[in-house]
């Protein structure tokens, strides 16, 4: 690969221009047809049967909505509507000076992108952050493209990835390590972009022109693939499969990568348009028996391809849009005018903000399933407010609601839980206290030297459940049937005289070692303490030199270390152990969010991509063997602030929704993942909660 520098937006990127089109294909295959290699149409289409055809009967709005809404006013300005309020809670929530010609929504809803007359931005929704990705005078040239077509900039499913087009083509952002800026951009020379799409494995991206015609391009390595012609609308499956009706008729399947895999659902001799994946999987789409003539609902297995009438409603499906799960559809009535909702299955309409003039509507991600509790393996500890003072929740294992455990007059402001998950040790105020779960038994444990370091205090349990770890100015154990205070380590000088502060100690299973979090002037490490003395073995803390990492302990006297990777260390996985010096066995050279070792001996964590453009949060589920083989990915990506892994790694707790609180701690909607049924879960009125806890 070739790599050139370009200034962008005072953002420096190296720019890719050896591997461009190195996978393309004869530009005379074109998929968009009924001819070239594929699999034979099945019979004619079956005329619609049942009642006969009906119009859309205007219906009141029923809250809450399929998903979040967001939509351009002619302000110029993007609108939040959430899904869970009522009209007069839209919001605007990109700057009144710009005028946003479109927009695009990040995985999860908090990012988006969008573009002005001479710029692409990155903001989050509320607008506490933002980056000028790509700026152009000409930029503005660019077509909108109309609503119920693919937008003009595009964020990957993975969060990492982005693409837009330009005058000259689309640009494709890719996360690299082989730049300052932890970014590649690839310009792309194209005939008038308007529409760019990514598979859901954010390796594939469809690309619609002016004129229409469509192409589908690779991004490993990065270069187009095949034309598919002029198409009527297009779904990409969550198998990774796209569904495309072209525009000479039909609906096809293909696997990309695979020019023998296409095959037709619907034969030609009708017109599809707008194709959606539904959250059950099935396909649904409208079809028409004249390409001007409103067509009727139909769905199919992308499976077994049978298909069948769902509705018998005659709708013009012009530039309308698929909620998330496939149910109703978003368009815009007048141009501009009031946001519209379509029901095809019950046939009724809805509009939605009549008193304003909307355009370029789009619905936000598939909501999670919102309950008041949920059964699982182990309860989950968190902060959040209670009557303005923030105290210790708790979410039981039995399917019930959350509720607090702690009463505290001040501000719980760090907590542990023992070994056996019978004690909470946590600070509040200018002292430690402990507490027995299910009891009265509530006592004040020790003072701390003063409030500013009850924050940090962050007590731990030792295994025996009869100790407590804590920082206060430097590290120290008390001894809870003695009351005798130690101190470990105390703050001070590091090597070089660099000023350092000790915090957040854990406890090796077998009682003898710490791992404490050394903070330095600038940046993090990660420190062993002897707490048992043993012959030969020194009581100054061993440097892991493995900086701004996160750890955890696993079976003997081995730990994990782990992190996102920074300026001063490489994104890594590793097995750890103490000693002098403390030994290390890397294992990944990728972001990890958090990792815990599993019964059958693998290392399961939270990976994601490589860090590059900023925005949300994104990972997926992977394993791999101590001695760093048969490592693979187990989910599809998921989207999540703060996310930890329970102890049997079947669950993942986390925040949507985030915002700072006043000790700019990062807090949020409360959200469980099962992961083996990969349903997404929020607890109901949990909507400030952090430093989130697993019960042991």
């Amino acid at each position: 690969m070739c790599l050139a520098s370009a200034i962008v937006s005072g953002l420096l990127f190296a720019t890719g221009c050896g591997s461009i089109g190195e996978t393309a294909v004869s530009p005379e295959l074109t998929l968009g047809t009924g001819e070239g290699t594929a699999s034979p149409a099945p019979d004619p289409l079956p005329s619609p049967t049942g009642p006969p055809a009906r119009e859309l009967v205007i219906a009141d709005i029923i809250w809450p909505l399929p998903a979040d809404l967001y939509y351009i006013e002619d302000d110029g300005r993007i609108w939040y509507q959430p899904r869970a309020g009522d009209e007069t809670a839209s919001i605007p929530i990109s700057p009144h000076n710009e005028q946003v010609l479109d927009f695009s929504l990040a995985p999860g809803g908090d990012w988006v992108i969008y573009r002005t007359d001479g710029e692409v931005m990155i903001s989050t929704r509320n607008g506490l952050q933002q980056r000028t990705v790509f700026r152009d005078s000409l930029f503005g040239s660019i077509p909108v493209p109309p609503a119920g077509n693919p937008r003009s900039v595009a964020w990957a499913p993975d969060g990492s990835r982005l693409a837009y087009a330009t005058p000259g083509g689309f640009h494709v952002l890719l996360p690299s390590a082989d730049s300052s800026d932890g970014v590649l951009l690839y310009p792309i020379s194209e005939a008038g972009v308007s529409g760019i799409s990514w598979s859901p494995g954010s390796t594939w991206i469809l690309v619609y022109r002016d004129d229409n015609t469509s192409a589908l391009y690779n991004t490993d390595p990065l270069g187009k693939w095949v034309e598919l012609g002029i198409l009527s609308g297009h779904t990409w499956l969550s198998d990774g499969r796209l569904a495309f009706a072209p525009a000479e008729g039909g609906l096809a399947l293909l696997t990309p990568g695979d020019i023998d895999s296409r095959v037709f659902i619907l034969p030609q001799d009708r017109y599809v348009t707008v194709p959606c994946e539904r959250s059950d999987r099935m396909l649904a789409f409208f079809v028409h028996t004249e390409r001007a003539a409103p067509g009727v609902l139909y769905t199919a297995n992308p499976f077994d391809l049978s298909f069948g009438v769902a509705s018998n409603l005659a709708l013009d499906t012009a530039n309308l849009i698929w909620d998330p799960a496939g149910t109703y559809l978003l368009g815009v009535e007048g141009e501009p005018g009031s946001l519209i909702i379509i029901d095809p299955a019950a046939g009724t309409k809805t509009h939605l903000g009549a008193d304003h003039h909307s355009t370029v509507p789009g619905w936000g991600s598939r909501p999670p399933e919102y309950i008041g509790g949920l059964s699982m393996s182990s309860g989950l500890f968190f902060l959040a407010p209670q009557a303005g003072v923030m105290q210790i929740w708790r979410l039981p294992t039995n399917g019930d609601a959350p509720e607090p455990i702690t009463s505290a007059s001040s501000p719980v402001a760090s907590f542990s839980v023992s070994w056996n998950g019978t004690q909470i040790a946590f600070s509040s105020g200018e002292s430690l206290w402990r507490m027995v779960l299910n009891s009265t038994d509530l006592s004040e444990v020790v003072s701390l030297s003063g409030e500013d370091n009850q924050g940090r205090a962050t007590p731990a349990f030792s295994p025996s459940g009869r100790q407590i770890a804590y920082a206060d100015n430097g590290i120290k154990i008390i001894d809870l049937d003695s009351g005798e205070v130690s101190s470990i380590l105390p703050d001070g000088l590091a090597g070089g005289g660099t000023p350092v502060t000790y915090n957040h100690p854990r406890w090796s299973a077998d009682g003898e070692w710490l791992l404490v979090r050394a903070s330095y002037t600038q940046g993090a490490d990660q420190v062993f303490i002897p707490v048992v003395d043993r012959p030969g073995r020194e009581n100054a803390p061993i440097p892991l030199n493995l900086f701004d990492t996160d750890g955890r302990w696993i079976s003997g006297i081995s730990a994990l270390a782990f992190g996102r990777g920074s300026a001063a260390e490489e994104a890594m996985l590793a097995l750890v152990q103490p000693g002098n010096p403390s030994t290390e066995t890397r294992l990944l050279s990728a972001p990890v969010l958090d990792a815990r070792q599993r019964q059958d001996g693998k290392i399961a964590f939270l990976q994601a991509p490589p860090a590059g453009i900023g925005g949300p949060t994104t990972f997926r589920l992977a394993s791999i063997l101590p001695n760093a083989t048969y490592y693979a990915f187990e989910t599809p990506v998921f989207v999540l602030e703060e996310p930890v892994l329970s102890p049997d790694t079947r669950y993942i707790a986390g925040l949507i929704n985030t915002s700072q609180n006043n000790e700019r701690s990062l807090t949020g909607q409360l959200v469980i993942i099962d992961l083996a049924t990969e349903t997404i879960y929020a607890i109901e009125g949990i909507t400030g909660a952090y430093n989130l806890v697993w019960e042991p």
